[in-house]
């Protein structure tokens, strides 16, 4: 019985001595405790990306630069096709009277009614005419960047060559011809 009591002794005085020992540091050990965590936070905030994040910043770097260029491939085409799509615009919709024949009528009936068809005919070669611009537009970008994708990611994890590619060579030439015949 002594023996517990000695060491309950013991416990309560080494329990207050180092409750007192704190209570007289307290201020110490905040001061530590911040210094710490802020030189902690200050090391790891400012010694600079890691390799992962350089990585995965590259690969997107990569891959935005990819699809930008596909995009500039696609409204470069877009601007080829706009003289072809002009031409069959003006093939397709009827012959337009001009100003010039409205006036040269004598009467007034026959001008209303050419009038009349030179505002149905303008309206509709415009709106035919924005209408397929817009789906040509969404037609070739969409075509380029599934295009794009396919070839981004055979370049990626295949080294942009070799036996996996996703494409064979012949299939690429057969697309690229199909690409021209459909542009002319």
């Amino acid at each position: 019985m002594e023996y517990i009591t000695t060491v309950s002794t013991v416990i309560k005085d080494t329990s207050s001595s180092l409750h007192s020992f704190v209570d007289t540091n307290k201020r110490k050990f905040l001061s530590v405790a911040i210094a710490s965590g802020a030189s902690y936070y200050l090391i790891s905030k400012f010694r600079g990306p890691k390799k992962k994040d350089i990585i995965q910043n590259s690969a997107n770097a990569r891959l935005m630069n990819y699809f930008e260029n596909a995009n500039m491939t696609c409204d470069t085409t877009v601007l080829q096709c706009l003289n072809g799509l002009q031409d069959s615009l003006s093939r397709n919709v009827e012959r337009i009277p001009t100003t010039a024949q409205i006036r040269s009528c004598k009467s007034t009936p026959e001008k209303v009614e050419m009038f009349r068809t030179l505002s149905y005919k303008t309206l509709t070669k415009t709106i035919t005419g924005v209408y397929t611009i817009v789906l040509l537009i969404s037609h070739l970008r969409i075509q380029t960047n599934l295009v794009g994708r396919y070839l981004y990611l055979d370049q990626v994890l295949h080294g942009g060559g070799g036996a996996h590619q996703l494409f064979d060579i012949p299939t690429q030439i057969k697309y690229l011809q199909k690409i021209k015949k459909s542009n002319h």
